[in-house]
């Protein structure tokens, strides 16, 4: 399981290492994911602050070689150019890290003064990339940044946005969670999507879980599955929303789905949590038009 580090809002999570070649097959899923992830995000902020839940968003990605298991170092080291400290792999366009002047490449040396080990762990770990996720708790973080082996720290100013951190699963299975802090999608959804709105659905879907307090209002309810059904349906007509304000065309919902009513020949996912995936379908278009109709 991989990290996609948005600064995201805010579980730990464990995978195996990483071969290099799925390293790169699942580079541009992440920066997909982040991208459309942030965008739903931050043009949605008053419908979440209004709604639900709030959180910061720094707009970058970064990874190193403490990610990795020790086989695949040595050639993302030279493919790559990753070290022991994280890496700005990508920006999302318009995003803070980009306003600010951070650039892909700069090297993360520390966060808030507190600087990361230059050497790298004998196992694979998250521990980086959960400090920095930290980072984005609070509105401002002061990055120490290494470009062209100049030290120098920029004051990163956090986008505000709906709460939800992202993180992206190399497994085909056609589905995703969350768990009130993460929205975990599956690379195998992303491969079915044929746009970026069809995805919207999807990833907005498991953030509105998070948005709406799903997971801790489960808690205290409890796990029937009457009531998980209601959040499922309540993640779906939220998510159709975000799609909205974000420019999504909210139909790609019913798009997506029916072509996961196809590839889901006993309706796996229809366990009575979720709605039976004609349903689901006619319940998105009605939603959807009426949307459109506003």
């Amino acid at each position: 399981m991989r990290r996609v580090l948005l600064a995201l809002t805010c579980c730990a999570l464990s995978a195996p290492p990483l071969f290099a070649q799925e390293a790169v097959s699942l580079r541009m899923i992440d920066q997909q994911v982040a991208r459309i992830g942030h965008r739903l995000a931050i043009r949605n902020e008053p419908l979440c602050r209004s709604e639900g839940r709030t959180g910061f968003w720094s707009g970058f990605l970064a990874s190193s070689l403490a990610l990795y298991g020790r086989r695949e170092r040595a050639t993302l080291a030279r493919t790559d150019g990753l070290g022991a400290q994280p890496k700005v792999t990508f920006l999302v366009p318009g995003g803070a890290a980009d306003r600010a002047g951070i650039l892909v490449g700069d090297v993360i040396v520390a966060v808030d003064g507190d600087a990361f080990p230059t050497t790298v762990p004998d196992k694979a770990s998250y521990a980086q990339l959960a400090r920095l996720e930290a980072a984005t708790d609070g509105p401002v973080a002061r990055y120490t940044l290494e470009r062209a082996g100049q030290q120098f720290v920029i004051p990163l100013t956090h986008s505000p946005g709906c709460r939800s951190r992202l993180t992206v699963r190399d497994t085909p299975r056609l589905n995703g969670r969350a768990d009130g802090t993460y929205a975990e999608i599956n690379a195998g959804v992303v491969r079915l999507t044929a746009d970026d709105a069809e995805l919207a659905f999807f990833v907005g879907h498991e953030m509105a879980h998070n948005v709406l307090g799903h997971a801790d209002w489960l808690d205290k309810v409890g796990r029937k599955t009457a009531r998980i059904r209601e959040t499922e349906i309540e993640a779906d007509r939220f998510a159709l929303r975000l799609m909205k304000g974000a420019g999504f065309d909210p139909m790609a919902a019913v798009r997506f789905w029916q072509k996961v009513d196809k590839k889901i020949i006993f309706d796996l996912l229809s366990d009575g949590t979720h709605l039976r995936d004609k349903a689901r379908i006619r319940f998105l278009a009605q939603h959807a038009a009426a949307l459109e109709a506003q």
